[in-house]
């Protein structure tokens, strides 16, 4: 069985590769926020009678997703540039919420129905996106801290 310092190594160890890894994701966060945003805005600008087979998803389900990981992206994006706090966090789902909202309104010239209950599930979408990074952001920085404060 491992000593008391040899599991505070190897959590270190651990917690180091965990950093290494968020790093590179979050590097490439722009980039991969401005594709996925793309992609949405095509997707759902597609004419309905043009797209490709049926998914299994509900479609509420599908606009929880989406804007769950456009929430995330936009989130970490802010995030990046030290402009997530609060009020980071207000203006991102301010943000999406008004895009959601246009984004339903401008499907119609594209035969597609603009849905009420696809922008409340956008909004929930968004807001729980928008609220994993911030917990995460928070546990990030409290772990940190701690590190800090047993290390030292």
């Amino acid at each position: 069985m491992p000593t008391h310092s040899q599991q505070l190594e190897r959590d270190a160890h651990l917690w180091d590769i965990m950093k290494q890894i968020m790093a590179c994701c979050v590097r490439g966060s722009n980039f991969i926020l401005i594709v996925y945003w793309f992609a949405m805005f095509v997707g759902t600008h597609w004419p309905a009678e043009h797209l490709p087979g049926t998914v299994q998803l509900s479609d509420k389900v599908l606009h929880f997703l989406a804007y769950f990981g456009l929430g995330v992206l936009l989130s970490i994006s802010l995030a990046r540039k030290h402009l997530f706090g609060l009020l980071g966090a207000l203006v991102a789902f301010s943000l999406l919420a008004t895009y959601g909202g246009i984004d339903e309104i401008s499907q119609i010239p594209f035969g597609r129905i603009a849905d009420i209950y696809d922008w409340f599930a956008d909004l929930a979408g968004a807001a729980l996106g928008i609220m994993t990074i911030s917990g995460l952001i928070w546990f990030l920085r409290r772990s940190t801290f701690l590190q800090n404060i047993t290390s030292g």
